[in-house]
């Protein structure tokens, strides 16, 4: 089980985003999703419980120690800048 790391309220700059963000994701109900900027998986955690429509998710970050840690909440996890992302 995952829980979210307590650096997370720290580093997120705006809260009040979560339930719009998940609310959006909720209404188009995605099949895949690519999580850019993953972190320690908080995301992935969310979303592969949450969207029932999702069967696919990729973690995306450029934190090799945080990656490592985010592979319990994806599919896969990728070592990319997002400013060049390898898709």
């Amino acid at each position: 089980m995952i829980i979210a790391d307590r650096e997370y309220p720290k580093i997120f700059h705006s809260p009040g985003l979560e339930p719009w963000v998940l609310g959006v994701l909720l209404r188009v109900k995605p099949n895949s999703m690519v999580d850019v900027g993953c972190g320690y998986g908080f995301w992935g955690f969310i979303a592969k419980r949450r969207i029932n429509s999702l069967s696919y998710v990729v973690g995306l970050d450029l934190d090799r120690d945080g990656l490592i840690k985010a592979r319990v909440a994806y599919d896969d996890v990728i070592l990319a800048d997002a400013r060049e992302l390898p898709y």
